[in-house]
């Protein structure tokens, strides 16, 4: 578990760093992997285990995670949830539609959501 943490903090952080430097695209690329480790994290120490060769959820998995983790209440998941979606959005257009404009502002507001899920899942 402590490796996902890890890698959520490592991800923050690199997104922070692209944003600083003016690589946007990459800031909610990592964003958004921050928001998945810490998830992930939450799903293993739930019970969850990934199908084989994986170490971690596919990405539905990770967006819906009603059913799946018990230690926090449905409102606050669904939130939570809510946020993983949204980021996940902007990690597509960033990722793959190459005429999608990804400014600044996108990019803070990735790094916003994202801390908000670390902070709601204890990795922050």
């Amino acid at each position: 578990m402590n490796e996902w943490k890890k890698l959520s903090r490592d991800c923050e952080r690199s997104a922070q760093k692209l944003r600083d430097s003016g690589y946007l695209r990459g800031c909610v690329n990592r964003a958004y992997y921050a928001a998945y480790s810490a998830a992930t994290m939450l799903l293993l120490a739930n019970g969850y285990t990934p199908g084989a060769r994986r170490e971690g959820p596919p990405h539905g998995d990770v967006l819906d995670m009603t059913g799946r983790v018990t230690s926090i209440p449905a409102d606050r998941l669904d939130i939570i949830s809510q946020k993983m979606r949204t980021l996940y959005k902007m990690r597509l257009d960033a990722d793959y539609f190459a005429k999608r404009t990804i400014d600044a502002r996108m990019a803070q507001a990735s790094l916003l959501i994202c801390r908000s899920v670390l902070k709601e899942l204890g990795v922050t």
